[in-house]
């Protein structure tokens, strides 16, 4: 299986076929954890998160 991508959700993909023990190959245009990791907030939502349970 080919898996185009290597963000977080193509490496994720990656590991969890090989953790099934599937074969896969991450094709990747340009920068690893690029796309969808580059983009995401979810480091600020952790941070909210904690703010407010404090």
């Amino acid at each position: 299986m080919a898996i185009i991508g290597a963000g977080i959700t193509g490496i994720t993909c990656a590991e969890k076929l090989q953790a099934s023990n599937k074969k896969c190959i991450i094709l990747e245009a340009c920068n690893i954890a690029h796309g969808t990791t580059g983009g995401t907030t979810a480091h600020l939502n952790t941070f909210l998160t904690v703010a407010m349970i404090r």
